[in-house]
């Protein structure tokens, strides 16, 4: 394997970079994603105006109200998306390479070590569309507009809060659409009831789900890049949620 070594994948990249001390002789993996929030106002100056959300677009619902940012509010804003989204889903998982595969095996101290990949996510906020892998619109909801349904390319001011669900579980709205960036579908949408994005799809306690819990099937778009990078198939790479260290050949 030569290091470090990087593809492109569906709207983001991967590298994988060689084994260091740093972390205890693994590699690491880390999928890229460049994001621009598209701050909107109301348009010519107004205070005030409206705009579509997921609904008013699908179903034809009503524009919802919206008003013009605060000074300085917006970037806040971006500021805590940027690091609760890198945070929650960097570094949670480990793959483990399939026994038949020695591409990144290396001599340690005169022993040949087999380590593993620790995933990674650098999310990086980008200044413009052509700069981005992503473009998502952020509105500030009018203080009298109790609703608006958001995407993984329209959010509003208050995606940033922990909502009650279903269930009696909380999500918030930015931690599950990167989960979709990152090619990540509903936690249940092999359920054939799951039909037009409806409840059914979000069955569940996983952060694709309802809830914010994460689990080894939301390591998908790491084995995907590590399949792309090494050209094995994606389910050989077994997942842990647990650091594992190199293995001993």
């Amino acid at each position: 394997m030569d290091y470090p070594a990087s593809t492109r994948l569906t709207r983001m990249s991967a590298m994988l970079h060689e084994p260091h001390l740093a972390r205890r002789w693994n590699c690491g993996l880390n999928l890229y994603l460049k994001v621009f929030l598209r701050k909107v106002d109301p348009p010519n100056g107004a205070a005030s105006g409206t705009a579509g959300d997921w609904s008013t677009r699908n179903e034809r619902g009503p524009a919802r109200n919206i008003v013009r940012w605060r000074p300085g509010e917006f970037e806040a804003w971006a500021a805590q998306y940027q690091r609760e989204c890198q945070s929650f889903w960097d570094t949670k998982f480990w793959l483990c390479p399939p026994a038949t595969y020695a591409g990144m095996d290396f001599q340690y101290q005169g022993t040949t070590l087999r380590p593993n990949a620790r995933c990674g996510l650098h999310l990086s906020l980008v200044t413009s569309d052509t700069l981005a892998d992503h473009t998502i619109e952020v509105v500030r909801l009018a203080d009298t507009e109790p609703y608006y349904r958001s995407d993984s390319a329209h959010y509003d001011h208050r995606d940033l809060a922990p909502n009650p669900t279903s269930g009696g579980l909380t999500q918030r709205a930015h931690i599950h659409e990167v989960g979709h960036l990152l090619t990540l579908g509903h936690s249940n949408e092999s359920d054939a009831a799951c039909v037009n994005n409806n409840p059914v799809c979000y069955a569940g306690p996983n952060v694709m789900g309802s809830g914010e819990d994460i689990d080894t099937t939301n390591a998908v778009p790491w084995q995907n890049a590590m399949a792309a990078l090494t050209r094995t198939s994606s389910s050989q790479w077994r997942v842990t949620m647990t650091e594992i260290l190199p293995a001993v050949r």
